[in-house]
């Protein structure tokens, strides 16, 4: 019965496994952690405020809390740059984990087709710690920069003009079609009101406004004026003109 027994344990001992020296665990899975120095520019949008260009955004900071600013650099469609400018985020420092916003003004005095944003952290070290770049397809939002480069002049037919012998003279001096514009023009008049000596004066301003439907990129064209104001209908002496141009709409 010794020898059967003693045969049963060294059979059970050559059966039961040896555990390899130096060998490793299965590690556990892998739980997900964000990247160190990770900022990433979420979102922006563009508006235009007369000639101001304005970017405004979001930021997200998966890093270490910072004082950071926004830097916008804006482009034409030769890919010159025309304007730049920086604003803090807020809210500042950016918390790790958080979002922050941004709202850059800039004054431009031409159509922007590209922009840039670069996001750095404050103290004067051109440090990137993130970047984004656009394009702006619909130039329509530009209709104010585009109005600054529309001339306006007035024209009289006579050198002694009624109310009804004035003309506007627009010229579009931008790259792009117009749709529709209105054009507002005050004339200083002065005049003579009767032929008797000594004569009498007066001096008024006439005011009215002048409807483009259609300009094409670089031509001018001719608008009957529609004026009231005052009261003299006499023989016009010297006259002085201002003009504005108006909800300018840019073509297809």
């Amino acid at each position: 019965m010794s020898v059967r027994w003693t045969l049963v344990a060294a059979l059970l001992v050559a059966l039961t496994p040896v555990p390899r020296v130096g060998a490793a665990a299965a590690p556990p899975s892998p739980t997900p952690t964000t990247a160190p120095g990770s900022w990433s520019i979420r979102s922006t949008s563009v508006r235009v405020e007369d000639t101001d260009f304005i970017v405004s955004g979001t930021v997200e900071n998966k890093d270490r809390a910072m004082n950071v600013y926004a830097e916008v650099r804006a482009f034409n469609a030769s890919g010159r740059r025309i304007s730049e400018g920086n604003s803090p985020l807020q809210p500042s420092p950016v918390r790790s984990g958080g979002t922050a916003t941004f709202e850059v003004r800039m004054q431009v005095d031409d159509i922007v087709k590209r922009y840039t944003v670069t996001i750095r952290p404050a103290g004067g070290r051109a440090i990137s710690l993130t970047e984004f770049s656009a394009e702006i397809k619909d130039p329509k939002i530009f209709a104010s920069i585009v109005a600054k480069s529309v001339q306006v002049s007035v024209q009289a037919k006579t050198a002694n003009p009624t109310r009804a012998e004035f003309l506007a003279v627009v010229t579009n001096g931008s790259p792009f079609a117009l749709a529709g514009a209105t054009v507002r023009v005050d004339i200083n008049v002065t005049c003579r009101l009767t032929a008797a000596s000594p004569p009498r004066f007066a001096q008024e301003v006439w005011s009215g406004t002048a409807t483009v439907e259609q300009l094409g990129a670089g031509a001018s064209q001719q608008f009957p004026l529609s004026l009231s104001g005052g009261l003299c209908e006499g023989v016009v002496v010297s006259w002085s003109a201002t003009s504005k141009v108006l909800d300018l709409k840019i073509g297809d």
